[in-house]
């Protein structure tokens, strides 16, 4: 195992407030969750990090299949941010990530 001692960098102040402001304002809320590929996953916010990566817990995933729609459960789910299209709140707090 190689060591590198580089110093850590530490997020900018400002990013790091605006995940704390959302972090606070969603926690425990209802989410809908629109990835890339169209899918939707429901569920209860838990947390956000620094690259936009979303943990829902209770979730559901849903997918359009043409004229049929699947749902199904999956629990406790980690959404990465670079698939994350939108988030919605049932207050209606809207993130556009794109």
């Amino acid at each position: 195992m190689k060591l590198v001692n580089e110093p850590y960098v530490y997020p900018e102040p400002a990013k790091t407030k605006a995940i704390y402001q959302v972090q606070h304002g969603l926690m425990g809320q209802k989410l809908e969750v629109t990835l890339s590929d169209g899918r939707r996953i429901n569920g209860v916010f838990a947390a956000l990090n620094q690259t936009s990566d979303i943990i829902l817990v209770d979730a559901t995933e849903t997918v359009q299949e043409g004229d049929s729609v699947r749902t199904r459960s999956v629990g406790t789910v980690m959404l990465p941010g670079q698939h994350l299209v939108r988030a919605t709140s049932r207050s209606q707090m809207h993130l556009d990530i794109a």
